[in-house]
């Protein structure tokens, strides 16, 4: 049948399951219609779903309810129209269908809201709870009175069949084991005859009692769930059973039936008091015991005496449970040992029964005699052909030189203790592979592992056992220590040279050794036929080391190994481990090493129009880029939101472009970003290094291709994650000194158009800027690195394979530990704790949004109303209507901020509001909290759709907000407990003043207020006594519009500025229709 697992599992995008979810549950899944297609199993759904203003989508998919599956999936939304993946709309459309197939409103959740309902089977348990907690109180008299008797039956086949009696002063047997046990399940009422009555819970029973119901319930939860055997009035106990029973039973009584007799018997853990006796005959000795019961359990054997029943464990008489149960049977009459059979009863059966039994032995018998002696033992290996090993064995006893081949049958009648001779064949015996019937003696036929194990580890333990002799034939096969290794490395190009040579053998020698190296094997066998110790050996630490960086087994056979270049720290590291290791490194080796390990720390020369701009760990961030660039590798810069990663990589622009001789070639470089900060990236270079010619490659498909071809005469281009999917074949012939991707998760899926649009662009250095290299799984490591150095970490099956498994699954530190020690050189993470000291109280930073579409098409023409509103006024009509001027004003930020404020009927997204969504999912990636603040409620409301959207919880405080809900809202968002809600959007009136606000540390300013010192005092919500944390304030600005001029205003004319937006003074307020019309 057609599950929600199903749904689930056919969504690629994690969020797109929970975003459906929550528009089927609030009732936006409208004209719904089914119909069946061909055969019954297969069903065609359509329905209307409704969007999140006033546009409605068209969904339709067909389900598969044998098979599970979805399919001819389409949607009218954006995301449908890209692919027949599932989007939103449709996980909405099916949850739908199973609800009506289903017939079923459980899961139905509507607008006018719905109540949950605790599941019967946990409400069951907190009711136990809370009677267990009252019984006390209810039956006081009854607490810890009820006991419980066990009544055993002992079957002929050994196992028991309990009965049960329950009470206090008299004792009632139970009816119904099952019933018994389903009332204690549910603390329900028990009644015995008409003086008994007792809520079944288990502080009823006394001490003795307690575990015996516990054991009740637990053997007959069964029956109880299945409602069956209502009548059974026993237990029947056998096997693992057998021990449950006695321990619930501990040191307590049972009554067992004996024929006609009824007994009462304690339960002991300790020796049974058994009479264990032995007579000699004439042709042998009698042995009596008597006579008991026997039962076994898995860890105990039960002995039923006449008084009590002991609990032995069965390691301290396993071996005589035969014995015993044969005993049982005939001890009394006594058992007969024939007189050739005396001494292996004394050696083997003897000892074990004094552990159990007081074993008295009649004075006629002298077991001494029959003890025997020990023997010695001698050991021959020979090889009677080549890589074939015999080994024959004797026992001898004292003052004999008659052997007896401890391979074969004992001779009968001998007195001999073959103890010795036993325990030598079994050991000796597992170091053969084969067995000759003939010689009766154990072979050893081809194979290394175990001739290579007999003569290290064999040949000693038989040493042990006897005296050995060796045939010359085995002494000549030679087991040595493994070579000393020489190494010597060299920078060839791109790539290390490594050179291999040992002492004693030739590189030719030493290089089978390594490409034929097996890590399973503790050893090389030469072709002499010598063996080569490696365990433990350079050889196998090289070896493996060659094996993590997928080094060829054929290159070890030319004694030259070619590595990547960019394996150098850690080839450098790894063999620095190995301290014995005679290694030659060259300079220029050493000096790539060098630099890159002190990247970070490293002086250069920063740019002069960046001195005094960079904070220190910036320069750090800079340096470090520019040697991994100058030594030919990649870099992640995975610095912390907030910590100014964009402009660490302008400051290496300017240098690439400073760095660049006179007649040398220059390639421009290109920076690939989330749609929503192309013109931020525009705003800063041009902030910090306007000597940079910069170029973003907007417009039609015709006007962006030409902007491409353009490339060389600019420094650096701009482009977006989409924009470059769709153009990647412009870039084809391009050339660029550097590739920059920011917001790098965009590409952690290495599957999609745009993970591998990157990775097309041919460019000499590539560097990716990231503040979650890592979200959800590793493999989104992998493709980032996959990016900025190909092929660094493996193809992703080998890198999966053996990295990313067994740390996820497996939790293997050793390969986590390899897997840091690989990236470690290209990854540079600060955090804002770490580098503190390097930073101001409060970052700020002005985000641009360029608005497009509609929205820009809306902008100009309410620009072009307000300058024809002004334009055709006089000056005393200006004055006059200075006020009406200011609402324009303000509808011309509304639009700014989302033109849906002022039309109902607008439909595109706000450039504003996707950039403030995709910086508050960073955050919440990042672990932060948000405080949003805008001056327009109606703004609020639109962004909490969005997040509402997006599955992201969210408080809100707008002047509407009681006083007393206000301070609980603070409360629960200060508390560090709370990590469910890290978003907080707040009216900048309502909440601008007297909140305190700590546990944030993000600040977004949607919509920039004019007055710097009220923006301020919103700001020190988060930024004040009390935060422990760096404050990030994000300022979002529409690109080009009149919320930029103001902010560059606010820089030439603060006092203006001030006067023309404080409400407060807009009376008196001194400005002109020029300085407004600047604004437009």
């Amino acid at each position: 049948m057609f599950t929600v697992d199903d749904i689930s599992i056919r969504c690629v995008e994690r969020n797109t399951f929970s975003r459906g979810e929550l528009i089927y549950k609030v009732g936006n899944v409208k004209h719904f219609h089914t119909e069946p297609i061909k055969k019954e199993h297969r069903v065609k759904i359509r329905a209307n779903i409704k969007g999140n203003n006033i546009e409605n989508f068209d969904a339709e998919a067909v389900v598969d309810e044998i098979t599970g599956s979805i399919e001819k999936v389409k949607c009218s939304c954006a995301d449908g129209a890209k692919s027949e993946e599932l989007c939103r709309h449709c996980v909405a459309m099916l949850l739908e269908y199973i609800r009506q197939r289903d017939g079923s409103n459980m899961v139905a959740v509507r607008a006018e809201g719905f109540h949950k309902r605790t599941d019967p089977e946990v409400l069951d348990i907190l009711e136990r709870f809370a009677l267990e907690k009252r019984a006390g109180y209810i039956q006081p008299d009854l607490t810890g009175q009820v006991k419980i008797v066990p009544e055993i039956e002992i079957a002929a086949d050994k196992t028991l069949d309990v009965e049960f009696r329950v009470g206090i002063h008299n004792l009632y047997i139970v009816k119904s084991v099952v019933t018994f046990a389903e009332e204690f399940i549910k603390g329900a009422k028990t009644k015995f005859g008409k003086t008994l009555s007792y809520y079944n819970t288990i502080s009823a029973y006394d001490k003795d009692s307690q575990n015996l119901m516990r054991f009740i319930a637990v053997s007959e939860s069964e029956n109880v769930k299945k409602h069956r055997n209502l009548q059974k009035r026993s237990i029947l106990i056998r096997g693992n059973l057998m021990d449950a029973f006695f321990n619930a039973v501990g040191e307590g009584q049972v009554t067992v039936t004996r024929g006609m007799d009824t007994v009462r018997l304690n339960v002991r853990e300790e020796k049974p008091n058994l009479l264990a006796m032995v007579f000699k005959t004439p042709d042998g000795i009698d042995v009596t015991m008597d006579r008991q019961r026997v039962l076994c359990g898995q860890n105990y054997i039960y002995f039923v005496g006449t008084e009590c029943i002991y609990k032995v464990r069965r390691t301290e008489c396993e071996h005589l449970e035969e014995w015993l149960e044969y005993s049982s049977i005939f001890g009394r009459t006594g058992v007969t040992i024939a007189e050739q059979d005396i001494p292996m009863f004394v050696r083997e059966v003897l000892p074990e029964l004094r552990k159990v039994c007081n074993v008295q032995v009649h004075s006629n018998f002298d077991e001494e005699q029959y003890l025997g002696k020990r023997v010695k033992i001698r050991i021959y290996l020979d090889s009677p052909e080549p890589d074939v090993i015999t080994c024959k064995a004797f026992a001898y006893e004292d003052g004999s030189e008659e052997g007896v081949n401890i391979f074969d049958r004992y001779p009968p009648g001998s007195n001999a203790d073959m103890q010795d001779a036993a325990v030598a064949a079994t050991r000796l015996y597992h170091m053969f592979n084969a067995f000759d019937p003939e010689e009766k003696c154990p072979v050893l036929s081809d194979s290394n592992d175990k001739l290579y194990a007999l003569l290290t580890e064999g040949i000693p333990i038989m040493q042990e056992l006897g005296q050995v002799f060796i045939s010359d034939e085995i002494r000549n096969i030679r087991v040595n220590a493994a070579p000393k290794i020489h190494l010597g490395i060299s920078v060839k190009g791109d790539f290390l040279e490594m050179a291999v040579s040992g002492d004693e053998m030739s590189p030719e020698q030493i290089g089978e050794i390594l490409a034929r190296y097996d890590r399973r094997k503790k050893y090389y066998r030469l072709k002499n036929g010598d063996f080569i110790r490696l365990e433990n050996s350079q050889i196998s630490a090289l070896t493996e080391m060659g094996q993590k960086l997928h080094l060829s087994k054929k290159e070890f056979l030319t004694g030259k190994v070619k590595i990547p270049k960019y394996r150098s720290m850690y080839v450098e590291s790894g063999l620095n481990e190995l301290y014995d290791l005679d290694t030659h490194y060259d300079d220029s080796f050493r000096r790539l090493v060098s630099r890159v390990k002190n990247a970070a720390l490293e002086s250069a020369a920063v740019p002069e129009e960046m001195k005094g701009v960079l904070r220190p760990y910036q320069e750090q961030g800079f340096v470090w880029m520019k040697i991994l660039k100058e030594c030919g590798f990649g870099a992640v810069l995975a610095d912390e939101m907030g910590l100014g990663k964009t402009l660490q990589v302008i400051t290496l622009l300017i240098g690439c472009k400073k760095n660049t001789k006179e007649n040398e070639k220059k390639h421009p470089s290109l920076v690939i970003c989330p749609a929503s900060l192309v013109y931020n990236w525009k705003s800063e270079i041009e902030r910090f290094a306007p000597d940079l010619n910069t170029l973003m490659i907007t417009g039609n498909a015709q006007e962006r291709e030409e902007k491409v071809r353009q490339a060389e005469e600019y420094d650096v281009l701009i482009t977006s994650y989409d924009l470059l999917r769709r153009d990647v074949e412009f870039y084809e012939d391009q050339l660029f000194e550097c590739e920059i991707i920011d917001e790098a998760q965009y590409i952690k899926n290495h599957n999609t158009q745009v993970s591998r649009s990157v990775k097309m662009i041919q460019a000499g250095f590539r560097a990716a800027l990231t503040g979650t290299p890592v979200e959800n799984r590793l493999s989104e490591l992998w493709s980032i690195f996959d990016y900025v150095m190909p092929g660094f970490l493996y193809p992703y099956n080998k890198f999966r394979e053996e990295i990313e498994s067994p740390i996820v699954i497996d939790n293997d530190e050793k390969q986590l530990q390899f897997l840091q020690k690989m990236i470690a050189p290209f990854i540079l993470r600060r955090l804002k704790k770490d580098v503190l000291a390097f930073l101001p109280e409060k970052i700020e930073k002005n985000m641009f949004a360029k608005m497009d579409g509609e929205q820009w098409e809306i902008y100009q023409a309410h620009v072009q109303r307000i300058r024809m509103m002004l334009n055709e006024q006089s000056d005393s009509e200006f004055k006059k209507s200075k006020i009406q001027i200011l609402s324009e004003l303000t509808k011309l930020r509304q639009i700014c901020c989302d033109p849906a404020l002022l039309y109902e009927k607008y439909k595109e997204e706000s450039a504003k509001t996707v950039m403030c969504m995709e910086l508050i999912k960073n955050a919440i990636e990042g672990g932060h909290k948000v405080l949003v603040f805008s001056q327009f409620t109606s703004m609020l409301k639109n962004l909490t759709q969005h997040l509402e959207q997006d599955g992201i919880k969210y408080y809100i405080l707008t002047g509407d907000t009681p006083k007393e809900h206000r301070t609980a809202l603070v409360d629960m968002f200060n508390d560090k407990q709370n990590n469910d809600v890290n978003i907080f959007c707040i009216s900048l009136k309502a909440g601008g003043t007297g909140l305190n606000l700590t546990a944030a540390d993000i600040v977004i300013h949607f919509d920039p207020w004019w007055n710097v010192a009220v923006q301020n005092q919103a700001t020190d919500r988060a930024h004040r006594i009390g935060q422990e944390n760096v404050v990030t304030v994000y300022k979002l600005i529409a690109k080009d519009s009149i919320e930029e001029k103001i902010v560059e205003l606010q820089d030439k004319k603060k006092e203006l500025a001030e006067q023309i937006m404080e409400s407060d003074s807009i009376s008196s307020a001194d400005f002109s229709k020029e300085q407004l019309l600047e604004l437009l």
